[in-house]
């Protein structure tokens, strides 16, 4: 192994002033101030997050108001929807049983992702063999990935 030193600074003797070139540091910006960049990517990235994520959702909180079917005259309802969406037995039906499969899927999985962690750390024969085939799935996605794009160009 092999370190690389950088070439030593230049000494400055006291009646000297500091060697202008590389060597200089950029002076400090003003307290407070932002640099212009920091706009210039920042507001194309704000105006697309705005496009794309809070106007859809804003125009599907005002539809959610109203008695709208896409075409046609609408009526401004409030939450008349709302009120009648939780007195909907299916609806309720529908969210315990997400719900339940939500919390039944969560905990499996972690119970079942922390059984195999603790079978593929302690001892036993072929450890080696098993922690392979664990990560066959993932290599093996990123390998027919590799070999489609390899064909492609």
């Amino acid at each position: 192994m092999s370190t690389t030193l950088a070439p030593p600074l230049p000494a400055i003797s006291p009646g000297r002033a500091a060697p202008s070139g590389p060597t200089r540091r950029p002076r400090p910006r003003a307290r407070g101030r932002v640099d212009r960049s920091y706009y210039a990517m920042t507001i194309p990235a704000l105006a697309l997050f705005a496009g794309f994520h809070t106007v859809p959702l804003l125009v599907g909180v005002f539809f959610s108001l109203t008695n709208y079917a896409g075409y046609g005259d609408w009526d401004f309802l409030g939450l008349a929807n709302y009120a009648s969406l939780f007195q909907d037995d299916r609806i309720l039906k529908a969210y315990g049983f997400t719900f339940l499969f939500a919390i039944t899927a969560t905990l499996l999985t972690n119970v079942g992702s922390l059984a195999v962690a603790l079978a593929l750390n302690s001892k036993i024969p072929a450890q080696n063999f098993f922690r392979g085939v664990m990560f066959v799935p993932y290599v093996l996605a990123i390998l027919v990935a590799g070999y489609v794009f390899q064909f492609l160009f």
